[in-house]
């Protein structure tokens, strides 16, 4: 799952014969402790434009 900071993603798919590989990289990295996934709030609230 990317979080609300990251700003790079990339992915790759293969396919084999049994099944398929997905692989997903993002940054900045997430999943630190104590730390939510989202801000709470009213969607674009903090939005730039």
């Amino acid at each position: 799952m990317a979080w609300e900071t990251s700003y790079n993603l990339g992915y790759a798919v293969q396919h084999c014969s049994d099944m398929t590989y997905v692989v997903c990289e993002y940054g900045a990295a997430g999943n630190c402790m104590d730390e939510l996934t989202y801000s709470n709030g009213e969607r674009c609230s903090e939005c730039a434009g």
